[in-house]
């Protein structure tokens, strides 16, 4: 079996270089490695719901939020670098004086540039380099984690403005900086007549809930499923000043979000998973959405252009027609 970033976060546990104890996991999934070399020792923040619903399957005890102090910390880097600084200087915050911050990444999300800017600010232990990953690990002092470049780091994980907008996001979050193209043609193209009990699937940090809520006032209930806690918990900052009722579910839409329940579905559905295309995560959203609507219920997606979502709304939907259409996207209405 090829060898992972869990996998070599785990090595100087193995060697006998660290011992496993009283561990925290930090934006890491779940991993046979980490658990044989901790057992009962380790505790995962986790707040992407698939991610979440696999550490707690294998056994693992884990939360949305850590609290309290440890003597070891396990932080998993991941593409974004804003959240890992940030994410670095959290876990090391956690640690009780003495305890040991252990960090990898894979060498593609730059696993050497992190390991280089921790070390300018407080010693490295030890580092180790396989399977295209690097795992790096420090022990904290009384009083470093005060220092100015970790509350700097610790500030870079806090929700910042988008300039030119109400809204708010953060580092880690899909399109966290600007607001996603695809999301602003569907705006753009959403037709009229939305009304009654309305579902936004996979909503993110709120934008297209926002506008829903602002143009159409029969709008009877809108729900908001999203996997990723940390983008449902902006929205519902986010969509506060509307005053609206509106339903925050933190959830893994290909679970399903029940049967015949709304009006409409407004969905820009994902099509990557962990970096890579994955045009099966689309049409998956495409067939809860199906479930989800009453008879004669409408769903309006968004989708790039080459991806061939009509043929799966053939399968559940009678009349499908393309709103709006540009050089990278197409907008689509479908009628249950």
């Amino acid at each position: 079996m090829p060898q992972t970033v869990y996998d070599v976060i785990a090595l100087p546990f193995e060697e006998g270089l660290l011992e496993a104890r009283n561990a925290f996991l930090l934006r890491g999934d779940f991993s046979p490695a980490l658990r044989d070399s901790f057992g009962g020792h380790l505790v995962a923040e986790q707040t992407y719901r698939p991610a979440y619903e696999r550490l707690a399957a294998g056994g693992v005890q884990v939360t949305t939020q850590l609290e309290g102090s440890y003597d070891v910390g396990l932080c998993v880097l991941t593409p974004h670098r804003q959240e890992n600084y940030a994410n670095l200087a959290r876990a090391y915050r956690l640690l009780a004086p003495g305890g040991t911050l252990v960090c990898a990444g894979q060498n593609a999300v730059g696993a050497a540039t992190y390991e280089k800017a921790v070390g300018a600010i407080a010693p490295l232990e030890g580092r180790m380099s396989k399977a295209k990953c690097r795992v790096f690990w420090l022990r904290r002092g009384s009083a470093e984690a005060d220092s100015a470049k970790w509350r700097e780091w610790l500030s870079l994980g806090d929700p910042q403005p988008i300039a030119g907008t109400p809204f708010s996001t953060r580092p880690g979050i899909f399109s966290w900086n600007r607001i996603d193209p695809g999301s602003q043609f569907l705006v753009d193209s959403l037709p009229p007549g939305i009304d009654g009990a309305v579902a936004d699937l996979g909503a993110g940090w709120g934008f297209l809930a926002a506008s829903l809520l602002q143009r159409y006032d029969r709008i009877r209930q809108l729900d908001l499923f999203e996997a990723e806690k940390l983008a449902l918990d902006l929205a519902q900052a986010n969509l506060a000043p509307s005053g609206r009722s509106v339903g925050y579910h933190w959830s893994d839409v290909r679970a399903g979000i029940g049967r015949g329940k709304y009006d409409w579905v407004i969905t820009n559905p994902p099509f990557h998973k962990e970096g890579e295309q994955d045009v099966d995560l689309g049409v998956t959203f495409l067939t809860v959405a199906a479930e989800a609507l009453r008879g004669g219920g409408r769903l309006v997606c968004v989708a790039n252009r080459h991806l061939p979502y009509e043929r799966t709304l053939r399968t559940a939907f009678s009349d499908i027609s393309v709103l709006a259409e540009n050089r990278g996207f197409k907008v689509l209405l479908a009628r249950k």
